[in-house]
This record gives C-alpha cells, sequence and structure tokens, in this order.
C-alpha cells in the first residue's frame, strides 16, 4: 500500500507519556507512603524497646539525644515507677510499673 502510515500519530505517543508519567508519579507516592510508614513503625519499635529496659536497676544507657524522665510516686505502700522517654525525632513513650513490698 503506497503511502500506509507506519507508527504511531503524534497525539497517541503525547497520551502514552502522560499515562506514563501519571503511573511513574503514582508509584513514586507509593514508595515514599511506604517508607514512611516503615520508619514510623521502626522508630515505634526501638521506642518501647529502650522503654522496656529503662525500669531495670540500673537503667540501660541512652544513646545520645534521647531523653528521659523517671519519677517514683508512692500509692499506699507500694511505690510506682514511671518512666518517660523522648526520642530525637520527638517521639514519646511512658511506662509505669507499681512496686509492692
Amino acid at each position: 500500500m503506497p503511502g500506509a502510515q507506519r507508527g504511531h500519530s503524534l497525539p497517541e505517543v503525547l497520551v502514552a507519556m502522560v499515562l506514563l508519567l501519571l503511573v511513574v508519579t503514582a508509584l513514586a507516592g507509593y514508595q515514599r507512603g511506604l517508607l514512611y510508614g516503615l520508619d514510623s513503625w521502626q522508630q515505634g519499635y526501638r521506642l518501647a524497646y529502650m522503654l522496656e529496659g529503662q525500669l531495670a536497676d540500673p537503667p540501660a544507657p541512652l544513646p545520645d539525644g534521647w531523653r528521659r524522665d523517671h519519677q517514683q510516686i508512692p500509692q499506699g505502700g507500694c511505690t510506682r515507677q514511671q518512666v518517660t522517654l523522648l526520642s530525637p525525632q520527638g517521639r514519646q513513650a511512658r511506662l509505669s510499673a507499681l512496686h509492692c513490698r
């Protein structure tokens, strides 16, 4: 066939490029969300792990940038120990334990 068109027209190519751009952008956003969620979960897990060691005697050492607040509150014939940890990222966790003798 003389004069038969070969390949794709310009509008078809432009539509395909726009669709490809949308898919790549959506996948990048999805990946960013997954990484943020994983990082958040990891920080929470580390905070809980480190908090558990703070009620020991002596308390576990903390890395640089972490803050610890420890209170002993009399409660009847018992003592409530309350430990609050603050991570460098600003996440906070609190754990308390009641010790009776």
